[in-house]
């Protein structure tokens, strides 16, 4: 994720805050699908952390909406794909 973000970075802005929480979220989400965990609390708390770190991300214009999105979104799939 690291690289990608990286090599993205040099031709356009991207959120790294967002790509490390996707891929935090990805992995909460592959962890819940083993039937013995119930992570529905923690995958709540982090969708609510992970706003609020977007939302002060956008509040202190470090970043534009479709940076942050862009961010998150790429460290969603490449997490999720890599689990």
């Amino acid at each position: 994720i690291v690289v990608a973000v990286v090599i993205i970075n040099h031709f356009y802005k991207i959120s790294v805050h967002g790509a490390s929480l996707g891929a935090l979220i990805a992995i909460i989400i592959t962890a819940a699908q083993v039937p013995m965990f119930d992570l529905r609390y923690l995958l709540l708390i982090a969708f609510v952390l992970t706003g609020i770190t977007l939302s002060a991300r956008l509040f202190l214009h470090a970043h534009t909406l479709l940076q942050v999105i862009s961010g998150w979104v790429l460290g969603f799939t490449i997490m999720y794909l890599i689990l």
